[in-house]
């Protein structure tokens, strides 16, 4: 692929690839019952917010990978969302780069810890985030509602 890979903030113009994206990722997935992503209003209230952090990266006028952290201000706690990268740039470091600027922008605003969750046989995922200094806690169920 020709081109070189930029680095930027998500942008509302992003949300409908982002979205395509996110619904073909068996990983972002909660239960086996419901097929889903983050809504188009989320996305567009989510990309608006100051406090996040959603970056991307995108080679050609294409996205190949984004992460998205979500702060919470009062305390300060960062999660991380949701990170996927393209199939052809696997191992290339683009996530960890990706990663890096969200955290470095997040720590600008004032957060000072940051959690994510992999499935436990995400392997990948999980030996990444040991990999960048994340520690291993217990493992819990995911239980969730709509309200």
């Amino acid at each position: 692929m020709e081109g070189k890979i930029k680095i930027r903030t998500m942008e509302i113009l992003d949300i409908p690839e982002i979205i395509k994206i996110g619904k073909s990722v068996e990983e972002f997935r909660v239960d086996s019952k419901i097929k889903g992503f983050w809504s188009e209003k989320q996305l567009r209230n989510w990309i608006k917010s100051e406090k996040d952090s959603l970056i991307v990266a995108e080679k050609s006028n294409k996205i190949i990978g984004f992460v998205m952290f979500a702060h919470h201000i009062p305390t300060g706690k960062v999660t991380w969302e949701n990170a996927w990268i393209d199939n052809d740039f696997r191992g290339t470091g683009l996530i960890e780069k990706l990663t890096r600027k969200g955290i470095e922008d997040l720590k600008k605003k004032g957060a000072n810890y940051v959690c994510g969750l992999a499935k436990t046989d995400n392997f990948a995922s999980i030996k990444f985030l040991e990999k960048n200094k994340f520690m291993k806690g217990f493992d819990f169920s995911w239980l969730h509602r709509k309200i």
